[in-house]
């Protein structure tokens, strides 16, 4: 795993193994980032990578240059720590896993945060055209395939990502566990919250966004839809609390449009203020763009939103307007559709009860089906399956 940690899925499954009775072992690879705080206690390895290995990360899937700079890393912690089940979290370096655990023959599993086939082809890097000469898609899922085929068992965040790699990556049921990216009672739902945002913006319509502020994201879109809104209505607000290596072409923009006294960048903050800025709020967006993987996958922030009792506004994705539907903690527009944006928007906006009545829908299902304990039954039960006590 990087080291930018807290990353919320790992630190949640790292402490439900610790529940479990496990020993929990990391490792963890740096590439020169300052060490974050996190709020896990377990050993970690770290290990200390050149950007160069970084940067040709994306080219895995054809010059595996950057599998074998860990193969040997990987086997000696192996050696040292002995343990009883290799977990991965990134398929990046999933490769490297399998190459060093031939040897050994341990138990693993590999945690598929993303469908890397699906996404990757829309990250910035890919847009260079050295990268598109050394590597095509498509075989990013040949390799994507073969890599799941020898996992022993594959885990994915929702049932519709699940059922995408049975159906076209040749994924057996069997090996698959479906674990949703809903807090955890002991990390997220711990976390302090005031109203200083509040505050701040005194007397005026608070919309929030949480996370990575790239393109695929949705935020050109968001910018253009506000620049209409805030013509007409002069106290919304948009605060973006994130950041990414497009911030400048935002930020070009948002100056461009003259909207530097409506739409104010945060920059990325620790995961323990998110409660703050979500109490503050009053409504709460993900605009991701439609695409195969963001179809089939729900973001963190969906469950942070909720979790804080706050409506959602979304973009018809697949997966996250089947969650917000079925549980009834806000509204869906069409993917791209501005119009449809602003009048769902303003729906929200004339009403706080509306507001109310969604915040506390999603909120009532963060308590109940969507509580961690709920929904990590299958992963514990995958766990114990395989041993009762482990170093991991």
């Amino acid at each position: 795993m990087n080291s930018d940690l807290p990353h919320p899925r790992v630190e949640r499954t790292i402490v439900t193994l610790q529940n479990l009775g496990h020993k929990v072992v990391l490792f963890s690879v740096n590439y020169g980032e300052p060490i974050s705080k996190n709020n896990i206690s377990c050993q970690v390895i770290r290990i200390n990578v050149p950007l160069i290995i970084h940067k040709i990360s994306a080219l895995s899937f054809s010059i595996d240059l950057y599998s074998r700079f860990f193969i040997d890393h990987i086997k000696r912690a192996i050696k040292n720590v002995k343990p009883n089940l290799l977990f991965v979290n990134n398929t990046l370096i999933s490769r490297a896993v399998l190459s060093a655990n031939k040897k050994f023959n341990l138990p693993t599993i590999l945690d598929v945060h993303e469908n890397y086939a699906s996404i990757s082809k829309y990250y910035p890097h890919f847009n260079n055209f050295i990268y598109n000469f050394l590597i095509s898609n498509n075989k990013i899922k040949i390799a994507q395939k073969k890599i799941y085929s020898k996992y022993d068992n594959l885990i994915f965040v929702t049932k519709e990502a699940s059922n995408y790699a049975i159906k076209h990556e040749g994924v057996s049921v069997e090996k698959t566990t479906v674990l949703t990216n809903t807090v955890h009672p002991n990390l997220f739902l711990k976390y302090p919250a005031n109203n200083n945002l509040k505050t701040r913006f005194k007397n005026k319509f608070i919309t929030l966004y949480l996370g990575d502020l790239g393109l695929r994201r949705g935020m050109d879109f968001i910018i253009d839809s506000f620049n209409d809104l805030i013509k007409e209505f002069d106290d919304i607000v948009l605060i973006l609390v994130g950041s990414s290596k497009q911030d400048i072409f935002l930020k070009e923009k948002i100056k461009l449009l003259k909207l530097e006294k409506s739409i104010f960048f945060e920059g990325w903050k620790n995961e323990n203020l998110f409660p703050s800025y979500i109490k503050s709020s009053d409504v709460c967006l993900c605009p991701i763009n439609r695409n195969e993987h963001h179809n089939t996958t729900h973001a963190n922030k969906l469950f942070q939103y909720m979790s804080g009792g706050k409506p959602i506004l979304a973009s018809n994705c697949d997966s996250q307007e089947l969650l917000i539907n079925s549980t009834n903690s806000g509204l869906v527009y069409t993917y791209n559709d501005k119009k449809d944006f602003k009048n769902k928007f303003l729906k929200l906006y004339a009403s706080d009860n509306l507001r109310k009545d969604y915040g506390n829908n999603g909120l009532n299902a963060i308590k109940n089906k969507y509580s961690w304990e709920n929904q990590s039954k299958g992963f514990v039960n995958l766990i114990n399956s395989i041993s009762k006590k482990t170093i991991i």
